[in-house]
């Protein structure tokens, strides 16, 4: 019932009593039920009938009915016999919420205040209910309390762990080296796999050179979400000290908000079928002579609400890079031991809501940028020119520079979509679309600006003819102020 319904019913009663009309004013009262109620007359009946007044009120009522001789009610203390007090208060609560209410112009307020009235016959009609539901209906058994999981406390993580180990940068991506790299495989992979010489071999060939056929024909695959796999490795990673044998167990609401999907929106299956697709993704190590499942789903428990994957490649990883992440001093006895000082093998520069943009090459080319100023570290470019004998103007200035080539050659997607281009002008069209959405994505979705001192380039965006140009990047040092957001 709406508020102007009730305030036109109220003003015809004012105008029939002024003119002395007779009429059957208890009917012509407008009644509802608390549900239907506008939201203002329903925060009145909460502060009006609170749980003491309803006992006492209706306490009073049966009692009236007791002196009336004609009334074979029963009394009130025998309705309430046996009913605990907790249980007692969820019924005046419950007769609340399900009562009729009248609505009248509150004779005492100023103005026309209108005001819900609760009266005795249904008061005690609700309370009727409520007891026979009490003691007549089947008791709802207790829920079963779910397993906790320490995975339900996953912290989403503000930034994607991005590898930056310049032996194990390329880990998560196609880019083919002697440490560590990503392969899709067909279903007789496995089968064509040998160890021959020192090398993994397949179909004769080093796994250097693996590639899927598709189609009949044998082609490299660079069609990998990398954001979303780095968004994983992210999760996993910090998710390391509570994982299985190389498992991760995860909290699947939780999971899915971290990387950026919300269930209740009704898009989980599209990121269901994107998990689906690493099934056939496997790590190759080379120099470990590994061939590693990268991330599968083994089980999903849906009363718990956790999900649980396979993650060995994953695991491999970070036991090699937590073993390069410690910096191990000699004493005078010369025995090793572990300072526990921690050496920069993640960038943690990059935001993990990167993973909502569409222009998957342009945060390829974020993640080597931010990963090449990283790597390229703090010392000043003048102690370079001083052992050569130059003389430097800006002791501060830290330069990286690298070629626009080298980006393309490490970007596996953009290189992919480049090369699928018969003609100059489309490949310039990828590039251009690549870098200015990467130019852009260092500004807000990086920390780049506010950890480096007075960052300073120039937008370049390279064609075919000027791949071979160089992007350079300046800065004055690292900004001890800075603090990452949580």
């Amino acid at each position: 019932m709406k508020l102007s319904e009730i305030k036109k019913a109220l003003d015809n009663i004012s105008k029939r009593d002024e003119h002395n009309e007779v009429y059957d004013r208890w009917s012509a009262l407008p009644k509802a039920k608390y549900a239907e109620l506008p939201s203002c007359q329903k925060k009145l009946v909460r502060e009006i009938f609170s749980v003491d007044l309803l006992k006492n009120f209706i306490a009073d009522v049966y009692n009236i009915r007791q002196k009336d001789l004609s009334d074979d009610s029963p009394s009130y203390e025998f309705m309430i016999q046996d009913i605990p007090v907790k249980e007692l208060d969820k019924i005046m609560i419950k007769i609340r919420n399900n009562a009729v209410y009248t609505m009248q112009y509150d004779p005492n307020g100023n103005g026309k205040q209108i005001t819900p009235f609760l009266y005795g016959n249904f008061a005690c009609d609700a309370f009727e209910n409520a007891i026979y539901e009490y003691k007549n209906l089947p008791k709802l058994q207790p829920k079963r309390r779910k397993k906790r999981f320490s995975a339900n406390k996953l912290v989403f993580p503000y930034y994607q762990s991005v590898i930056s180990d310049r032996a194990y940068q390329h880990a998560l991506t196609t880019t083919k080296n002697k440490n560590a790299y990503l392969a899709i495989v067909d279903q007789e992979f496995f089968d064509k796999i040998k160890f021959e010489n020192g090398n993994v071999t397949y179909n004769n060939l080093v796994v250097s050179t693996i590639r899927k056929c598709i189609k009949g024909e044998y082609q490299d695959i660079s069609e990998i979400n990398f954001p979303l796999l780095v968004q994983i490795y992210t999760i996993a990673l910090k998710e390391a000290k509570t994982r299985g044998e190389k498992t991760i167990t995860v909290h699947y609401p939780s999971f899915f908000k971290s990387i950026g999907t919300d269930m209740k929106a009704g898009n989980a299956s599209d990121v269901m079928r994107q998990i689906y697709s690493f099934q056939g993704l496997v790590g190759i190590m080379p120099q470990e002579q590994t061939i590693s499942s990268v991330f599968q789903i083994i089980e999903v428990d849906a009363y718990n609400e956790t999900m649980t994957f396979a993650v060995p490649y994953m695991d491999k990883l970070f036991g090699l890079l937590e073993y390069k992440n410690k910096k191990k001093f000699k004493n005078s006895y010369k025995d090793d031991y572990d300072t526990g000082y921690e050496l920069p093998h993640y960038n943690m520069l990059v935001h993990s809501k990167i993973i909502s943009e569409r222009n998957k090459p342009a945060i390829e080319l974020v993640y080597l940028i931010t990963t090449g100023l990283l790597q390229r570290g703090r010392i000043p470019d003048y102690q370079t020119y001083r052992k050569k004998g130059i003389k430097y103007d800006d002791e501060n200035l830290v330069t990286y520079s690298t070629s626009f080539r080298s980006l393309l050659d490490n970007a596996p997607i953009l290189k992919g979509r480049v090369d699928s281009y018969k003609n100059h002008a489309d490949k310039n069209r990828a590039l251009q679309r690549a870098f200015s959405k990467a130019y852009n994505l260092l500004k807000v979705k990086t920390d780049v600006e506010r950890y480096f001192i007075n960052l300073e380039y120039e937008s370049i965006i390279p064609t075919i003819s000027t791949i071979d140009n160089i992007l350079t990047v300046s800065h004055h040092g690292i900004n001890k102020d800075y603090k990452p957001f949580k």
